[in-house]
């Protein structure tokens, strides 16, 4: 409480109590400042994120209006609407330049995956031959051998990605007018702690070897590690279109 105004008649005992109240209710707000947070559910927000990826290749004005038109439907909740704004006003910049990706490997991998499949990320490198891919993506900060699984799909680039500043080779296939993008961190970035790995996933790959996943547009999420190379696969195709165009015991 700012006290520099108070009268200077007031009994001192008197401003102490006030002084004492504003310090009692300050401090109960900042205890339950944790409480008063919103959680947004992980698949709201990877819905989000992939939407804003791929309008960014169409209409801007479209997806803005049609994510404000669903904050303002009637079951929304306060707060659930709150939250979601901020993850639009907040992802409105992030399409602009996605070279920087989130910590969480997956989630960075479906951010990366619309622009990519729409053609708006254009590749670092467009080329079929592996030799060049590895060369150029080592040149420009990826620490670790480039994995190229087998996959009934041409391969046509590769992009540097950062991810929690961490440069990470994303390797691109295309099969029927579908994408198949590969993003790729070293297991050390994971133990580490540099790059993150969702704990449900994490638990997939350690237990049964692979996690599949639907995307929220139907689309598959495909995780699991090679050697010592940890795999996120994003795909408009499904899973079991997905699953088909994999050598799966070799991976």
């Amino acid at each position: 409480m700012n006290t520099e105004f108070m009268p200077t008649d007031l009994d001192p005992r008197q401003v102490e109590r006030e002084q004492r109240i504003v310090r009692a209710v300050s401090n109960t707000v900042a205890r339950r400042r944790d409480a008063l947070r919103i959680q947004v559910p992980v698949e709201l927000e990877r819905s989000i994120r992939i939407s804003l990826g791929e309008a960014a290749a169409s209409n801007q004005q479209s997806w803005l209006a049609g994510a404000l038109n669903w904050v303002r439907r009637p079951a929304v909740s306060f707060g659930m609407a709150a939250a979601t704004l901020m993850i639009v006003v907040g992802l409105v910049f992030m399409t602009q330049k996605s070279e920087t990706l989130p910590a969480e490997i997956t989630d960075a991998a479906l951010m990366a995956f619309p622009g990519v499949h729409t053609g708006s990320t254009k590749l670092d490198i467009t080329s079929a031959d592996k030799g060049t891919l590895s060369a150029y993506l080592a040149e420009h900060g990826v620490g670790h051998e480039i994995f190229y699984p087998e996959v009934e799909a041409e391969l046509v680039g590769a992009n540097v990605f950062s991810v929690n500043g961490l440069p990470c080779a994303e390797i691109v296939y295309k099969a029927a007018g579908h994408t198949i993008a590969l993003l790729q961190v070293d297991e050390k970035a994971i133990a580490s702690k540099r790059v993150e790995l969702h704990p449900v996933v994490a638990e997939d790959v350690a237990h049964s070897k692979w996690h599949w996943a639907s995307t929220v547009d139907n689309g598959t999420l495909f995780v699991w590690k090679s050697n010592s190379i940890m795999c996120t696969v994003v795909s408009d195709l499904q899973i079991d279109e997905v699953s088909s165009l994999f050598r799966l015991e070799a991976l």
